[in-house]
């Protein structure tokens, strides 16, 4: 287990600022664990590897099998922060089912201490699922690059209406994760 968890990093809401980062490797992760751990108490493997590790011009490529392994490798030497990691594009959008089957892989195989996944409202019973069987559940609003097709790869919620909007499905997102209806 490691030192930060999803309650003493929801603890730090309003009280303070942290940064996240991303990491890929093991020699990224033991860079990360010789900091102090407050610095970073989330790391995150995040999809966006395909275009940092893999050489693709975008994430949508990264596969779940993909993510278990990254994981694994940050996870062996990781012990303070704690390791999310996202569930790629094609992984859960078809169907819950699929998404909850890939996120308990990136939990078992890939030793994840929680999952990130990008969108708000499509993908409440989804976060509700994960969470009622006690899988910590990070939503990624805004800047979503795995709808880069559809959406292109710009910053959303630019107007007044869309940013209302935004805000809202950020609500929904912590009901649904704190089991609330």
């Amino acid at each position: 287990m490691r030192n930060w968890t999803p309650g003493k990093i929801r603890a730090l809401k309003g009280q303070r600022k942290f940064a996240t980062v991303t990491c890929y490797d093991a020699t990224s992760a033991a860079l990360i664990e010789a900091l102090d751990s407050n610095l970073f108490p989330l790391v995150l493997v995040g999809d966006s590897l395909g275009n940092t590790m893999q050489g693709h011009d975008t994430a949508l490529p990264v596969t779940v099998e993909d993510i278990i392994y990254h994981t694994r490798c940050v996870g062996r030497i990781l012990k303070n922060s704690l390791l999310l990691s996202d569930l790629p594009f094609g992984s859960y959008q078809a169907n819950d089912d699929d998404g909850f089957r890939a996120a308990v892989r990136i939990i078992k195989e890939g030793g994840a201490d929680a999952v990130k996944l990008e969108g708000g409202e499509r993908c409440l019973p989804l976060v509700r699922r994960l969470v009622e069987a006690g899988i910590p559940v990070c939503g990624h609003l805004g800047l979503t690059p795995q709808s880069c097709l559809a959406m292109g790869f710009r910053v959303q919620a630019r107007d007044e209406a869309a940013a209302g909007r935004l805000i809202e499905e950020a609500k929904m997102l912590e009901a649904a994760k704190s089991g609330a209806p």
